[in-house]
């Protein structure tokens, strides 16, 4: 990919093409990131607002649940540790999409190359037959 870059500086028409896909590779990987960002923070605060909406003024809840539902083998109710271990959720779920975002987009670049390589190689063999 280095030489790409330094053979198309010379050719100012490779250079803006180059540039250009550069420019929507990076729009795709941000756009993956910030969907899949999104849709898990909905998932992780939906079961929240759900909640919210459906209790009654008279209804009395004091149970606090997490993001997920998680067993642990201690309470978790109390105040510094149940928001310590939300947050920790929380942050996990988020790394844990962007991951496999990341991997997806590295798989549907790959299968990309590849069928970008194999169009080339038929395109070539049909010319020269």
């Amino acid at each position: 990919m280095d030489n790409n870059w330094h053979e198309c500086i010379n050719i100012d028409q490779h250079l803006y093409t180059m540039t250009t896909k550069a420019n929507i590779a990076h729009f795709f990987s941000n756009a993956l990131l910030s969907c899949n960002a999104i849709i898990t923070v909905i998932y992780l605060l939906g079961d929240y607002v759900i909640r919210s909406v459906f209790l009654n003024e008279n209804y009395n809840n004091t149970v606090r649940q997490l993001p997920i539902k998680i067993q642990f083998p201690f309470k978790i109710q109390q105040s510094p540790v149940f928001e310590f271990i939300a947050v920790i959720i929380f942050l996990h779920t988020i790394l844990q999409v962007w991951t496999n975002t990341i991997l997806n987009g590295l798989i549907f670049s790959l299968v990309t190359y590849i069928v970008y390589f194999l169009f080339l190689i038929f395109y070539t063999t049909k010319r020269f037959t």
